[in-house]
Formats: structure tokens, sequence, C-alpha cells
């Protein structure tokens, strides 16, 4: 009966730990993925500035650096490690967030004229994305000439954010996940 009973405990710390902390790590990937591809990428630098904060530490951490989006990969954490987490403040908080130094401008926040480093975009999720509006709307290159495009919608982050794809992705992958973990 103890033997039992000590199994019957793993398997409740193992589908806790899945709950608490597995499936809300593989759903905030997948969101940030999706906020670095949906983002604007000019040189990569904003879509490789994101950062994901949980038990009271950053995670995973974009390298800033110029480049396409690298995806954010979450480690695996300890079922005692989760539980040393909960009973201490009774909950995991998750958070995702740019460190970029122009992230508000980015995600529409704050508006601020773009000077562009280059012509054209040089990842290639930018170059995919990019639309060139000629000199009709506001904006500067460097060499003064008023010309602006975007590699992202107006409002991209605030769309994502609030309009329903990220409660939508964060759902679909927690879902997946735990059913993963109770199969």
């Amino acid at each position: 009966m103890a033997r039992r009973f000590s199994m019957f405990s793993k398997d409740i710390k193992r589908y806790a730990t899945a709950v608490v902390y597995d499936a809300p790590a593989k759903s905030l990937e997948k969101s940030c993925f999706d906020m670095q591809n949906q983002g604007p990428s000019w040189s990569g630098k904003f879509s490789n500035s994101w950062e994901i904060k949980g038990m009271g530490q950053v995670l995973a951490k974009g390298n800033g650096q110029a480049s396409d989006p690298k995806r954010l990969k979450l480690p695996k954490k300890s079922i005692n490690e989760v539980f040393s987490v909960v009973k201490k403040k009774n909950s995991v908080k998750f958070s995702i967030y740019n460190t970029s130094p122009y992230a508000k401008q980015a995600i529409d926040k704050e508006v601020d004229f773009f000077y562009r480093p280059t012509d054209e975009p040089t990842t290639n999720l930018g170059k995919r994305k990019f639309q060139d509006f000629f000199g009709r709307r506001n904006g500067k290159t460097l060499r003064g000439k008023p010309v602006s495009g975007r590699t992202a919608k107006l409002d991209w982050f605030n769309t994502y954010r609030t309009g329903g794809p990220f409660q939508s992705t964060f759902n679909k992958n927690f879902n997946t996940e735990t059913k993963k973990t109770f199969l």
C-alpha cells in the first residue's frame, strides 16, 4: 500500500510540474517565436532581444545580434525546482519582454522616426515582409530622403497580445503539452 501511495505521489508531482511549468514554458516559447516573426525585423536585433522570465529568473534570453530570429528554448526544470518555487511564492509567474533599446518604438508604444541603416532589411524575414512606401509616409533615411517602409504591421504587438492570437497560441500549445503528460 505504501508503495502504491509513493507511486501515486510521484505521478501527482509529475502532472503538477507539467501544468505549472512544462506546458506554460512550451506555450511561451511558441508565443515568443510568433512575436519574433510578426514583429519588425530589419537587422534582426529587435527580433533577437526577447527574454522570458519565470521562477524569479531569466529563463531564456535572445542574444540581441543582427540575424534572422533565433528561437528561444526554456530549460527543463526538475520537479523539486518547480515545487520549491511554488512553496515559496505560491505560484509560478512568467513574463515575456523585449530588451532592445528601441522596443517601445518597435511595439508602437512610442512614435519615432526610423532611420534606415540600410536601404532594405538585412534579415530574410524582413525581406519577405518588407513594404516600401516610397515617401508616402513620414520617415527619413540616413541620407535624409523622406522614404519610409516597414517590416511589421502597425500595432502588430497590441493586436497579437490583445486580439486573440497570443491566447489562442498559448492555449493550443498548453493543451498539447498537458495531453502528452497525461497519456
